[in-house]
């Protein structure tokens, strides 16, 4: 009886021995199947990376034949076009270089030999009649230019409430331009007019200027004149003069007089204002 325990009990040993070895190679199986599954993963990857890898070289092989065919196209239109700009120019080049000879020639040859060379001697007539009428509207131009006169000459000034002076002594009034009335020149026609004025006061007190030549009320000459001080009183019945010249582009029906202040004195008698054309606009 003994000896059958004995022998159940090393059988249970053995067994719970078999058992754990059981145990441990389920484990390392089930470590086994683990460590398939992870390299079958990287596998997986790794054929991932291969495919990105050939879908990359495809894509710079397009880009490839794409930057090609660009590079053949631009060659071929840029060669095009220097094709036609060089032809341009020769074609340019050649009409010019007739054209010069051309001109050479005619320059060289006699009107008679030219206009017999070129066939068609009306229309040579007809250029020189254009030049011929073309003199002789030159000509007439400065015919008519100079026949237009111009000039004035005034004396006896009189200062008026507006503050111009009327010059009432006319010596000279060429085209009838200056206004004794009024003291104002009109322009009769444009061009270059010179101006001069000279105001000489007279009075019994202080002399004192201050005027000018105006143009449709703008200044274009200025006259000052006042006495100095003697030991600090200024001098007194005396005379004075001052004179101011312009030169000035008119246009028909501008305007031009002298133009004084309200100081200055009215003793004015022997003042005079002038102009005269100088050149009239063709």
């Amino acid at each position: 009886m003994d000896d059958v325990l004995l022998k159940n009990r090393l059988l249970r040993i053995k067994l719970e021995e078999a058992v754990t070895k059981m145990d441990n190679q389920t484990d390392r199986i089930t470590n086994l199947e683990e460590s398939v599954k992870k390299i079958e993963n990287q596998a997986k990857r790794g054929t991932c990376i291969e495919n990105a890898i050939q879908n990359l070289n495809n894509l710079m092989d397009k880009l490839e034949k794409i930057i090609k065919q660009t590079e053949e196209t631009v060659s071929f239109t840029l060669k095009e076009y220097f094709n036609d700009m060089n032809k341009t120019f020769s074609y340019l080049k050649q009409e010019i270089k007739t054209c010069v000879d051309k001109n050479e020639r005619n320059l060289e040859k006699p009107p008679e030999a030219t206009d017999k060379e070129s066939g068609n001697p009306i229309e040579s007539l007809n250029e020189a009649n254009d030049v011929i009428q073309k003199l002789k509207t030159r000509i007439v131009k400065v015919g008519t230019r100079q026949g237009k006169r111009a000039a004035f000459l005034a004396r006896r000034a009189e200062k008026r409430s507006n503050g111009k002076l009327r010059f009432t002594k006319v010596h000279l009034n060429k085209r009838s331009a200056y206004d004794n009335t009024s003291g104002v020149f009109t322009c009769p026609f444009p061009g270059l007019y010179s101006f001069t004025a000279t105001v000489i006061e007279m009075g019994d007190d202080v002399n004192h200027i201050a005027c000018g030549i105006r143009k449709n009320r703008i200044v274009s000459a200025y006259m000052y004149f006042i006495t100095t001080r003697i030991n600090g009183a200024r001098a007194i019945d005396g005379s004075a003069s001052a004179t101011a010249a312009a030169t000035m582009h008119l246009v028909k029906g501008d305007r031009v007089f002298v133009y004084c202040i309200k100081s200055t004195d009215t003793s004015l008698f022997t003042s005079s204002f002038s102009s005269c054309l100088v050149s009239a606009n063709p």
